[in-house]
């Protein structure tokens, strides 16, 4: 069985025993003379992957598909898929980044952890990961637009960014202070885009 599937994290298609990963939108399912299914580069058709029989298909939680064309159907999905959120940077961790943290650039393309008692990383707090990032992995960071996690219980009104990249409803009275995000309902936050200032020392 293979398995072809998006990932949310890399924004790319994974075909599972493949030596490469795959941009969204490169990729393209066709059905062969025998009816089973190619699937192959949009600009190079000679490199391709197949054929595969629907039966030796399936997502990214191993379930198989009822006939071809569901299969196609499934491909033709995954091959289209964009991020479902507007604003994302796309980061290698430089520590490891718990889900829902506030995080800064630490070099060219990196991130790590924001902290309002680092009067350094005022200027350059990016966003908040998406998901946990492992050190040297590649992940999502999110820049604007709704965040919602099931497990928060926010009070409306603004949210500050706290030590280690938490959130905090509460200013912070030494270091700088940055509001990151408003609350929207108790399980999501409307992330913004406010200067910070700094406190006195």
């Amino acid at each position: 069985m293979t398995a072809i599937y998006y990932d949310d994290n890399d924004d790319r298609i994974i075909i599972v025993g493949a030596l490469q990963t795959y941009a969204p939108r490169t990729l393209r399912a066709v059905f062969d003379a025998a009816g089973q299914i190619m699937v192959r580069l949009k600009v190079r058709a000679s490199n391709e992957f197949g054929p595969f029989p629907y039966s030796d298909l399936m997502d990214a939680n191993g379930q198989g598909f009822a006939d071809r064309m569901a299969a196609m159907a499934y491909l033709n999905s995954v091959f289209g898929r964009r991020p479902s959120y507007a604003g994302v940077e796309r980061v290698i961790a430089d520590e490891d980044l718990g889900g829902h943290r506030v995080v800064r650039i630490s070099g060219a393309g990196r991130a790590a952890y924001a902290s309002c008692a680092d009067a350094e990383h005022a200027e350059f707090v990016i966003g908040m990961t998406r998901t946990a990032i492992a050190s040297g992995a590649r992940g999502l960071v999110s820049t604007q637009g709704v965040v919602e996690e099931p497990s928060w219980a926010w009070e409306l009104g603004p949210l500050f960014l706290g030590l280690s990249g938490l959130l905090t409803p509460n200013p912070p009275t030494s270091g700088f202070v940055l509001r990151v995000a408003t609350v929207v309902t108790p399980t999501r936050i409307m992330l913004v885009h406010d200067e910070p200032y700094l406190l006195a020392s």
